[in-house]
């Protein structure tokens, strides 16, 4: 789940991604209109059961806005992120917040020996179910559940059932529950697993820090975020969790940020 304000953001920093990020007065403004803008009367709410009835609205047309951006803002590199870290998946593999199923072309699907897509929306799981069939892995369930329901989650699965397990721009829904979330990610992986992130993360430039710190609660309570505060510390959130970030690499100047992680001691 990536904002919409922060695609024209992106668009107005970084050219190229790579170089110090500098920003005009004539900018700002144009990213204040364009925030402005994104205001509506629509609420969202940090509760994954709340959402439910929004998301299951959000699925027919939830996939346009990545697909035009992967078009718009190629250049950042965002799906080919997604697709080296998710070559770090193997055997029995856990996506959360599955979605529409928008990462099934990346898996690498000899590696896997089943996968399960679970979601809190099965509106979104339906399209995920219609998207596999034309990325057929083998052995994929998919199942509605609410990842923040943690009895209800070990209670399907039990402590130490995944090889592998995925989430990909959903943390910054999760917000409060993030690190409660990671903490129950942490019971579910085996001792030598691997956790795969891809993250909304706040950047490293002060400015854009400072930016994002501004407007992340607006925008995911009234803005085009559909709940994602944008905004969070997420290497800060996993060591909280208790889990071990074994590689990390970021994505327009940290904006976005990619982990490999372990289940710590």
């Amino acid at each position: 789940m990536l904002p919409r304000t922060l695609f024209v953001f992106l668009t107005l920093l970084l050219l190229p991604a790579a170089q110090p990020l500098i920003l005009s007065r004539r900018a700002a403004l144009e990213i204040s209109l364009t925030f402005a803008s994104t205001i509506s009367d629509s609420s969202s709410s940090t509760s994954a059961t709340s959402q439910q009835p929004a998301y299951d609205g959000y699925a027919s047309t939830y996939d346009l806005l990545d697909d035009k951006v992967a078009s718009s803002l190629s250049f950042l590199g965002l799906s080919q992120g997604r697709s080296d870290l998710l070559s770090n998946s193997y055997g029995s593999v856990l996506e959360i917040c599955a979605g529409t199923g928008i990462n099934l072309p990346y898996y690498p699907k000899r590696k896997l020996k089943s996968l399960t897509m679970l979601d809190i929306s099965p509106n979104m799981l339906k399209l995920a179910e219609e998207r596999n069939e034309s990325y057929p892995c083998e052995n994929v369930k998919f199942d509605v559940a609410d990842i923040t329901d943690g009895r209800a989650v070990i209670g399907r699965y039990g402590e130490g059932a995944f090889d592998t397990i995925v989430d990909t721009f959903s943390l910054c829904v999760l917000d409060t529950e993030t690190v409660r979330t990671l903490e129950l990610v942490r019971r579910l992986i085996k001792p030598d697993g691997k956790i795969l992130l891809f993250e909304n993360a706040r950047a490293d430039n002060s400015f854009v820090g400072a930016y994002q710190d501004l407007t992340a609660q607006a925008i995911a309570k009234k803005g085009g975020g559909k709940g994602c505060v944008f905004n969070q510390r997420v290497d800060e959130l996993v060591k909280e969790a208790g889990l071990t970030i074994l590689d990390r690499n970021d994505y327009a100047g940290g904006l976005f940020r990619a982990y490999v992680c372990g289940r710590g001691g």
